[in-house]
């Protein structure tokens, strides 16, 4: 059980530092987006928004709703397991 609860552990610190980096990254592409965006129009710029919209609100959701809502699921994951752990 040792093992579960330190590999649980590593897991968790893995997915903090992935949603750190697809944060950041998100940001610059989401910047250099709203730099690109007063240089296009017309046809090519309603096709990419039919493209764009909807991968940015997939990632959006990810970021606020479903990042956080997994890693309080691996905390309390977490604090239960030591708990056994530890006897208590």
């Amino acid at each position: 059980m040792d093992d579960q609860f330190l590999q649980l552990k590593r897991f968790k610190q893995t997915l903090e530092e992935f949603n750190v980096r697809i944060s950041a990254s998100w940001k610059e592409v989401e910047t250099a987006y709203e730099d690109l965006s007063p240089h296009w129009g017309g046809e090519n710029r309603r096709q990419h928004e039919q493209l764009w919209l909807p991968v940015q609100e997939q990632i959006k959701n990810y970021l606020n709703r479903q990042s956080p809502s997994y890693t309080d699921f691996l905390n309390y994951k977490l604090e239960v397991l030591k708990r056994y752990l530890n006897g208590g």
